[in-house]
């Protein structure tokens, strides 16, 4: 119950800037730990959090596969992408408020969600979302503009490019699109700009990148709502099968991200809201405020 009190308080409140998930005590000095201690806390001048987690669960799991999915909203995407999403294996919902008990277990939980991590932001500027480790091989169809071709990548690294862009003074539209590093990283030259105007050559080592323009997505959302990304099981060999299936064993992740404005290291548009409703449901729950 201390774990679980623990995750309610930072994924539901997000106050002070705090990480949304926390981390496991002082004790707690494995990577999830670090990587908890190194992002839990926005630097000055940052205006956007992107606080990210990827569950994992046994490939099949009713709650990832079915009922998680009719407690939430998968209407926010467009009505022509939604059908092109699910042709190549996606499955985009929001859920906002209290969040579902066995969701907040899961987030709480070290072995289902092992690195969440806090990611930084600047309004109309991509930022990667990676999902799960380095592929060592990864093949599917991708379905794009009525057409098919086939994908076959050595070294495949997944990941979201999330572009967020204020909507008002609370609200973010988020624009999601796929892609994958894959290979081995080679040096690539192009130009900079310095601070005065004038131009230079820079060289850096980047893994070649495969594209899916015509995948991308757009929701908009509040800071006390929390986009899901997983695959559908009945679309193998697909890009959201590629995405959130497989792995060394027979698995399957979902993602889950939360967009938030902050300024000054602060997250001002939650700490300034009363009590959030999970909040609430936990004093309940532990009698304190009773």
């Amino acid at each position: 119950m201390r774990r679980l009190l623990a995750v309610v308080l930072a994924l539901a409140s997000g106050a002070a800037g705090c990480c949304w998930l926390p981390g496991r005590g002082p004790g707690d000095r494995g990577p999830a730990g670090d990587a908890r201690a190194a992002t839990g806390v926005p630097m000055p001048g940052q205006s956007i959090v992107l606080d990210v987690a990827l569950i994992e669960r046994p490939r099949g799991d009713p709650f990832l596969e079915q009922e998680l999915w009719d407690l939430g909203n998968e209407q926010g995407v467009g009505l022509e992408t939604k059908p092109v999403l699910e042709e190549n294996g996606l499955r985009v919902g929001q859920v906002g408020g209290l969040l579902p008990a066995r969701l907040q277990a899961l987030l709480a939980s070290p072995r289902t969600c092992p690195n969440p991590r806090r990611l930084s932001a600047e309004p109309d500027q991509p930022a990667p979302v990676a999902v799960g480790p380095v592929r060592p091989r990864l093949a599917f169809q991708a379905h794009e503009g009525g057409a098919s071709r086939a994908v076959a990548l050595a070294d495949a690294h997944c990941f979201f490019e999330v572009t967020p862009t204020p909507e008002g003074e609370r609200r973010l539209r988020l624009r999601f699109t796929p892609r994958i590093r894959h290979g081995k990283a080679r040096v690539e030259p192009r130009v900079e700009k310095d601070p005065d105007g004038s131009l230079h050559w820079a060289a850096e080592a980047r893994e070649p990148t495969e594209e899916f323009p015509r995948l991308s997505w757009e929701l908009t959302v509040g800071p006390d709502e929390y986009v899901l990304v997983g695959a559908r099981l009945d679309r193998p060999d697909t890009l959201g099968a590629a995405y959130f299936l497989g792995g060394a064993r027979p698995t399957q992740k979902l993602l889950v991200l939360r967009a938030a404005h902050v300024a000054g290291g602060v997250d001002e548009t939650l700490s300034q809201a009363p009590p959030p409703l999970a909040l609430q449901a936990t004093w309940t729950a532990r009698g304190s405020r009773r």
